[in-house]
């Protein structure tokens, strides 16, 4: 299946944890752009606010957004350039849901 900029996907991702440890998990990302038929950049969402780290969009639970976005609870979107990470095709297991607001993002992704 391709994915395109806008969708909404679960994605195995690198994760470090509080403790600074890495594993692999599945998480919820927003594909920004599609670099050839297998690289997709995407940019991470999260459970927890990081709005005091980083630049980036709440999505409470039960919003519009969160419903469209497929999400399942309280989240958070990174908009930081430093957050973009390009993973392979095979690492995106499903669609969840859509982002409509994508040429804005990007937009403030600097892209």
């Amino acid at each position: 299946m391709r994915f395109v900029p806008g969708d909404v996907v679960l994605c195995i991702v690198a994760w470090i944890n509080p403790d600074k440890t890495k594993e692999w998990k599945l998480r919820p990302v927003v594909v920004i752009d599609v670099k050839g038929d297998q690289l997709r950049i995407i940019t991470p969402v999260t459970s927890t606010d990081r709005s005091h780290q980083f630049n980036g969009i709440k999505i409470p639970k039960n919003s519009t957004l969160h419903k469209e976005m497929g999400l399942d609870g309280d989240s958070f979107m990174f908009v930081e350039p430093k957050k973009l990470v390009a993973v392979h095709l095979s690492d995106i297991k499903r669609k969840i849901g859509n982002y409509t607001n994508i040429e804005t993002l990007r937009k403030n992704l600097g892209l």
